[in-house]
């Protein structure tokens, strides 16, 4: 990543899509399960600087024994697989909500057996006619995503660490609080 200016992501860096042919099922408006044997997932990297680095699985760039760039790293990554999205719905007394939805994606031709996973909970809470507050929790697991584990450090005793990458786990949290008012 561009860690000169701090920027480990940017607009449209990365940019998830998928596209599947499936049959959902649907109970009540309360749970819903998709299910695809044929899915196209896509990962876009539109900052150059990101896509050289590799970031969000796309392929980085190759650079001859002198450090010259040769080829630039890829902006995008296609992969082809099954896809299930099972989702849930819940309400109480007009004042929460609760909406979860897991997203699990298998390719066909790259390491079939890693399943990649996104979810998602989204709680809304109404306080009153005017105040509202939501908190969203999200866990994301792709192994073409390389993290870094723990940067390259010196120890007190001069012995290099060099820097581990590898496959992890991704949270994020957000809370808002926020002034609403109806029409």
């Amino acid at each position: 990543p561009d860690v000169s200016r701090g920027k480990i992501s940017d607009w449209l860096s990365p940019a998830y899509f998928t596209l599947a042919a499936g049959m959902d099922y649907i109970k009540e408006r309360k749970f819903t399960c998709f299910l695809s044997p044929f899915t196209c997932k896509g990962t876009l990297v539109k900052n150059q600087i990101l896509a050289n680095a590799g970031q969000f699985g796309v392929d980085p760039a190759e650079y001859d024994s002198e450090g010259i760039m040769i080829r630039p790293g890829k902006n995008i990554r296609i992969e082809y697989g099954s896809y299930v999205r099972m989702g849930f719905s819940q309400s109480w007394k007009d004042k929460y909500r609760l909406d979860s939805k897991a997203e699990l994606f298998s390719s066909y031709l790259n390491n079939p057996g890693n399943i990649d996973f996104n979810i998602e909970s989204v709680l809304a809470c109404k306080f009153n006619k005017y105040l509202a507050c939501s908190m969203i929790l999200q866990m994301i697991y792709d192994d073409d995503i390389i993290l870094v584990k723990s940067p390259a450090y010196t120890d007190n005793n001069g012995t290099f660490h060099p820097e581990k990458k590898g496959p992890g786990l991704q949270f994020k949290e957000v809370v808002a609080i926020g002034f609403q008012y109806s029409l």
